[in-house]
């Protein structure tokens, strides 16, 4: 296997997330968000269902309410397909259709797990598998049928307690997971065979990303430090080459929050209590990276009811917050500094 090739020539400028607008939503506890691959629609579930919104020139305008999805924990878009995933706390995975969303139809509804629908992700090229994690304590694998309906062919059960975040390499060739408790599991397959676990690394994660096929960031709750892994090419197993220390350690820690990696940018995305981290990563081999905190956005949470919650665009052109303290939902956007 070769290393892969250096990135030490590319040259990046400063940048930080500058604010363009807030929605604010008094009385709705805003959960989970996500952002469509066009930049086109916001989602996001409060206790009075799914709201669907327009994201326009750095605006939000409210398109459609679901009043009957008040229990939603995940959700994800499709790329090439008109199609966006609600993970459910009454542990089904709900399928969607842009064209009828409006009237609160769904196409089907996924029922194989036992508790709360915890990750979602989607296979890339094709579109054709839903991998989803859930505090059962497994991983499911659904494939899509000629008939277009997605079946379970695989469950993975090797996590010691609720599965709290799932990562796809860019290859497609390897999926990590991580628990509440002090496992990650590393596995390889495909969307056309069944996935194995290769390797176990004993450490309690929360949060976690792949950063290039061989590379990967974790950490977990309340932690000084993100954790950076790589392959090493003699015996295949990942190792840790570099960690970093970030804001918000000891902060109290509340609110879904997926890492985000854009590999445009070279951008690495982590929340850690209340604060956002926001890290430029470059892999120069497969045991050593250079990485840098170049922004951070604390939120002011007074109390330990507060959550921070959010997601970023594909592109890391916008990253979406909600925060229980200011009870807004706040754009930010991407601006390259001189």
């Amino acid at each position: 296997m070769q290393e892969p090739k250096s990135q030490t020539n590319t040259q990046y400028k400063y940048f930080s997330y500058e604010l363009l607008s807030r929605l604010k939503i008094n009385q709705l506890k805003c959960r989970v968000l996500s952002i469509d691959d066009k930049k086109n629609l916001v989602f996001f579930s409060t206790q009075k269902g799914l709201s669907i919104y327009q994201l326009k020139n750095g605006m939000l305008m409210q398109l459609s309410q679901i009043n009957s999805q008040k229990d939603v924990s995940a959700i994800t878009t499709f790329m090439t397909r008109s199609l966006f995933l609600t993970g459910q706390y009454s542990s089904s995975i709900i399928v969607w259709s842009y064209n009828l969303m409006f009237k609160g139809k769904y196409l089907m509804k996924l029922k194989k797990h036992t508790n709360n629908i915890s990750c979602l992700i989607i296979y890339p090229n094709p579109e054709n598998l839903i991998i989803s994690g859930s505090h059962d304590e497994t991983i499911k694998f659904w494939y899509l049928t000629p008939s277009s309906s997605f079946n379970c062919y695989q469950t993975i059960k090797e996590q010691e307690c609720s599965v709290l975040a799932l990562s796809l390499n860019q290859k497609g060739d390897t999926l990590i997971s991580c628990d509440d408790f002090n496992l990650i599991l590393i596995m390889n397959g495909s969307y056309t065979s069944k996935w194995q676990v290769k390797q176990k690394i004993q450490l309690k994660g929360e949060r976690l990303t792949f950063l290039s096929n061989h590379s990967f960031a974790i950490q977990h709750r309340n932690s000084e430090f993100i954790f950076f892994y790589g392959q090493d090419y003699t015996s295949g197993q990942y190792v840790r080459i570099n960690k970093l220390q970030i804001k918000g350690w000891r902060q109290y820690d509340r609110g879904q929050f997926f890492q985000y990696f854009i590999p445009s940018k070279q951008i690495l995305l982590i929340k850690n209590g209340y604060t956002l981290n926001l890290i430029r990563f470059t892999l120069i081999s497969s045991s050593y990276c250079e990485c840098y905190l170049e922004q951070s956005i604390a939120f002011q949470q007074n109390s330990e009811v507060g959550g921070v919650y959010g997601t970023m665009s594909k592109d890391g052109q916008f990253l979406i917050t909600y925060d229980d303290e200011s009870c807004e939902i706040q754009i930010r956007k991407y601006v390259e500094k001189i």
